[in-house]
């Protein structure tokens, strides 16, 4: 919600299409270049802590969005806090996106991922074994 926020209120209180389309840009841009680093994180930490600590980055973001419309007076005083607020929200939904994903039946992921690469495995290859319930 703190990235639809961010763009609205470049439009409606500071009134610029430019700084709502850098703001867009901000929010959903990071996940192009991080995400490949969050889904390797994602693998080596727990998938639920990482999606707090998202979390904790959209509220720090929701949290600068508002103490710049309080405490702001000029609205075009306020871009560097829109900004910082956009980027924090882009970095926040790079890790809980594939944090997300992750955190969807692990075991099961993973006995797809055995089953469909059974034939593709070199010769002498150790297969994973499935725990035993």
């Amino acid at each position: 919600m703190v990235n639809y926020s961010v763009i609205i209120y470049a439009q409606e209180v500071i009134g610029s299409d430019l700084l709502s389309g850098i703001g867009f840009g901000l929010c959903f841009g990071p996940p192009l270049v991080l995400g490949w680093y969050a889904g390797v994180l994602c693998d080596r930490l727990a998938p639920g802590r990482l999606i707090l600590a998202a979390q904790l980055v959209f509220i720090v973001a929701a949290l600068l969005l508002w103490f710049a419309d309080r405490s702001v007076a000029e609205p075009g005083s306020r871009v560097p806090w829109l900004v910082l607020a956009a980027a924090l929200t882009g970095v926040g939904w790079s890790f809980v996106a594939p944090a997300r994903m992750a955190a969807l039946r692990p075991d099961r992921q993973r006995r797809r991922l055995e089953a469909g690469l059974g034939d593709l495995q070199p010769a002498g290859h150790v297969r994973l074994r499935a725990r035993a319930r």
